[in-house]
């Protein structure tokens, strides 16, 4: 295979699946929840945790289910990740309302 093949097949695959251009999540063994938010924190890699909304509504339940995001408007890149007891899941949108849609349905109802 040509790198030009190569090349256009990475390129089919990430505009097939905007989670393989988000940057990478740190490991989350080797502590619990609270640890885990600390590592997204330090590696700055552009990701945030978030607690909940501007409107008050909360987002998981720490330190068992923690939220993060990721949002690069210039280059229309959004992600939504979610640490559910050790396990990360993450979800990578080009376009922002698939982004809000994905963050809003992670809001604990009372």
């Amino acid at each position: 295979m040509s790198n030009a093949t190569t090349d256009q097949a990475i390129t089919d695959q990430t505009a097939a699946d905007p989670a393989a251009l988000l940057p990478g999540l740190p490991d989350p063994t080797g502590g619990d929840g609270y640890d885990w938010m600390e590592l997204v924190d330090e590696a700055n890699s552009g990701w945030r945790v978030v607690s909940g909304l501007k409107d008050g509504r909360l987002l998981g339940e720490w330190p068992y289910v923690i939220v993060v995001i990721y949002r690069d408007k210039e280059q229309g890149l959004y992600g939504v990740a979610t640490y559910t007891e050790g396990d990360i899941e993450v979800s990578g949108f080009t376009e922002r309302p698939a982004y809000v849609k994905a963050l809003l349905s992670h809001v604990v109802e009372d």
